[in-house]
């Protein structure tokens, strides 16, 4: 395997040619030599031999080129980038009759969707590099697309059936003397003997392959040290473990940026944990994490601080182990987030790449997909835009709604602070049973408004029977105390011992209350406030009137708006949101109800609701 410095002696004479075939081919040929040595240095040839192919019009050198970095970027741990190389390919594929180009694309599609935990999608790109090598008679791609779909198999937990496809593939290589696939299957057959708890078998695998592997390559070298490390470690080998895994240490000094060094600097955290030595643990990890940092291994990061955690956690260090701790979570959402984001880039790489072949099939096609996409989109967007508009209808509900029940609450715990002395015991009793009843109405109100399940019953008509004169009753003895502090006569009078309508209880409670505590607000000392229940055929008649400052003919179109206060001001230093009759209205509507107002200004309101009587009644 050549080194760095041999690495960069090629691309010097290279970069002294013209463009052309050659340079390109050149260009290339150093790039996946360089995968094994310095992965930066790989990544610019390949990019420089994709340049070279752009200018000179070389459709299939762009291809591999891209199909190159598209590898890379999988190494890199960087699979929503290598999508974006590799779907790139693919339309070039549809230019040239190539079918080794198109196996070459397959089969590096696979490799991303792996590294995306999408074993399913993978699959289905194996089998397609697979099918493309044996219809070309590509011996060398098919052994590779068989290995990928082993591995599949195993990380999907079938490891029985991915070691039949590796052994199919070790066959097939030993046939042909392919000697870096009959490696590549050795690593993948431990790999997934290591899945299945197969130790001793893993073992074996990992070690025949040490014994048949190149001296000169040193990424396999270090790959098979790492996992027969892992293997001893868990079969309770502990000297074996710590050999090989010093060894993968070694080796992965020669590659830069290799993320198994991470994982050989775990697998020696863990023999000293087990061996009791927390300190050497604590340097490993500390170490690990730097690598894991270095190269965005957002995974394997968060099981380092988790370890690190529940180190210091084992010396009752409980400070560094709540930062560890919480430097695991931080790095997990992190994973967390990039996968959701890497998701949803594939799936629109995807759309896009269907998009495209139907498009080059039909035009009619073009548009239909076009529109389809479209009116998604705008469905979507839709279904956001409400989703915000109920967040923020809840919110305001919540912010305008508790100054009620809190108010209350204020007014009889002064009166039980001011007078307690002079009260009688039934008086101090009912005080705190109001403060009781208001913190339960809270409570119960910010549990149904911050419920989803609160809004869809009202969306779905997921009502039940509800008693309006028990409501109106309720209302009353929230408001009664308010009324009293400012010297408003405030009456209750109901015509029947029973209404039921259909509704939701809290938030016919939250109906009335507004209209009721707005009536309270604005009226003035010996004003009144009457609030009755009456039948009127098939319907509940509701009545608030007052005989407060009555609202202007000019100040009646704006009653319901949102944020709107009108002219009169609260007589009690009561503040005003503008929200409490638009939040009625908003909720009335849902109930299927209607509100009317009748105003003369200076002679008070009247709020009339109206709410079918329940069928059953």
């Amino acid at each position: 395997m050549p080194g760095i410095t041999d690495i960069e002696a090629r691309i010097a004479a290279l970069n002294k040619l013209p463009d052309s075939a050659e340079k390109a081919e050149g260009l290339l040929d150093t790039s996946f030599a360089a995968l094994d040595v310095d992965i930066r240095r790989a990544n610019q040839c390949a990019r420089a031999a994709w340049d070279v192919c752009r200018k000179t019009k070389d459709i299939v050198g762009q291809i591999k080129a891209l199909v190159l970095q598209g590898r890379i970027q999988t190494i890199l741990n960087r699979p929503q980038v290598a999508l974006g190389h590799l779907y790139k390919a693919l339309e070039f594929t549809d230019k040239v009759e190539d079918t080794r180009s198109f196996a070459a694309v397959q089969s590096g599609l696979g490799h991303a969707y792996v590294s995306l935990n999408e074993y399913q999608r993978a699959l289905e790109h194996f089998v397609k590099a697979q099918d493309a090598c044996e219809s070309c008679d590509d011996i060398r791609g098919l052994v590779q697309s068989k290995i990928g779909i082993g591995q599949v198999c195993a990380l999907s937990g079938n490891v029985v059936t991915a070691l039949e496809h590796l052994q199919t593939a070790m066959a097939t290589a030993r046939q042909h003397n392919l000697m870096r696939e009959q490696k590549d299957v050795f690593i993948r057959s431990t790999e997934a003997c290591l899945l299945d708890g197969r130790w001793a078998q893993a073992i074996e695998y990992a070690e025949v392959g040490l014994g048949n592997c190149d001296p000169e390559d040193v990424k396999s070298l270090l790959i098979l040290h790492s996992r027969v490390a892992r293997a001893h470690q868990k079969d309770g080998n502990l000297t074996a473990a710590w050999e090989h895994a010093n060894k993968a240490l070694e080796l992965s000094r020669e590659i830069k940026r290799s993320p198994e060094r991470a994982k050989a600097t775990v697998v020696l955290a863990d023999i000293a944990r087990e061996n009791g030595d927390l300190y050497q643990e604590r340097s490993l990890l500390k170490a690990a994490s730097e690598l894991c940092s270095d190269m965005n291994l957002l995974e394997l990061g968060s099981q380092v601080w988790e370890s690190l955690a529940d180190s210091f956690e084992a010396s009752d260090e409980y400070p560094q182990a709540v930062e560890a701790l919480r430097m695991a979570r931080q790095w997990y959402s992190k994973f967390r987030d990039e996968s959701e984001n890497q998701h949803v880039l594939n799936v629109r790489a995807v759309l896009e790449v269907d998009l495209l072949k139907q498009l080059a099939e039909s035009h009619h096609v073009r548009y239909v997909e076009l529109a389809k996409a479209l009116e998604e989109l705008q469905d979507a967007n839709d279904h956001l835009s409400s989703i915000n508009e109920q967040k923020d209808s809840i919110l305001e509900i919540v912010a305008h709604d508790l100054k009620n029940p809190l108010g209350s609450i204020l007014s009889s715990g002064q009166l039980l602070s001011l007078g307690f002395a002079e009260l009688s015991e039934p008086e101090r009793a009912k005080l705190l049973g109001d403060i009781v009843d208001q913190s339960t109405n809270m409570l119960a109100m910010i549990r149904e408004l911050l419920s989803v399940d609160a809004i869809e019953d009202i969306k779905l008509k997921k009502l039940h029977a509800v008693d309006i004169v028990s409501v109106a009753t309720s209302v009353y003895n929230n408001n009664v105390l308010a009324a009293q502090k400012k010297d408003i006569n405030f009456e209750l009078h109901c015509g029947e011992q029973e209404l039921t309508i259909l509704g939701v209880r809290r938030l016919l409670i939250q109906i009335v209350d507004n209209l009721v505590t707005n009536a309270i607000k604005f009226c003035s000392s010996n004003d009144s406030v009457i609030l009755s229940v009456e039948r009127a055929h098939d319907s509940v008649l509701i009545h608030v009137r007052d005989t407060g400052p009555g609202i202007s003919s000019e100040e009646m179109d704006r009653l319901y708006i949102k944020g709107e206060t009108l002219g009169a001001k609260p007589t009690g230093g009561e503040e005003s949101s503008g929200l409490g009759l638009s939040i009625v209205k908003k909720l009335v509507d849902d109930f299927s109800g209607t509100i009317q107002c009748q105003s003369t200004l200076g002679q008070g309101c009247l709020f009339t609701l109206q709410f079918q009587i329940e069928s059953g009644e």
